[in-house]
């Protein structure tokens, strides 16, 4: 039950939301109004998740070459 529930969330957040989104902002009057600012938005969105991902990414590095001292080993 909990796995459904996680694949909703998951279909709600990532796919579902975004279409809409594109949707309204390409195919009706008053997306078209706000598209240069939602742009911004949008494009200031994607840099935040690249940089917090390359963050985590880092940080697991890190940890891995601090604890294991005879090489570094990736945690998966």
């Amino acid at each position: 039950m909990t796995r459904l529930i996680k694949f909703i969330c998951f279909v709600k957040d990532f796919i579902f939301t975004p279409a809409m989104t594109l949707y309204f902002l390409l195919c009706t009057n008053l997306g078209n109004t706000y598209w240069l600012i939602t742009r911004h938005l949008l494009f200031n969105a994607g840099a935040a998740l690249l940089h917090s991902a390359a963050s985590i990414i880092s940080d697991r590095l890190r940890t891995s070459y601090q604890f294991n001292l005879s090489g570094p080993k990736f945690l998966y």
